[in-house]
């Protein structure tokens, strides 16, 4: 699936580079967004039994899902605003034919 992917949007929301690209073949749709973190960090930091992972502001980040919907939540879990996420799910929604 990785050499398939079309991008949808490139530019900048939250103040963070992002990349929007779909993947649609006959078993469906896929979003993925790649940004970078955003501010440093320690991925995990807090959960018990796990060892955070440090990461830079700069550092590669993926964010997958199969519906904008899904792709907004994500988002919001990898540090977006509510309205940048909502903004990048905008654009991933499909126009009405």
């Amino acid at each position: 699936m990785s050499s398939n992917w079309k991008t949808i949007f490139t530019g900048t929301i939250d103040n963070r580079p992002v990349v929007l690209k779909e993947y649609e073949d006959e078993e469906g749709r896929a979003l993925r967004v790649e940004t970078n973190y955003g501010t440093d960090q320690i991925i995990g930091d807090g959960i018990e039994g796990v060892i955070g992972l440090p990461v830079s502001a700069d550092d590669e980040m993926r964010v997958e899902a199969s519906t904008p919907d899904e792709l907004a939540q994500n988002l919001i879990d990898g540090g977006f605003s509510s309205e940048g996420a909502k903004e990048i799910a905008r654009l991933a929604e499909k126009p009405a034919l």
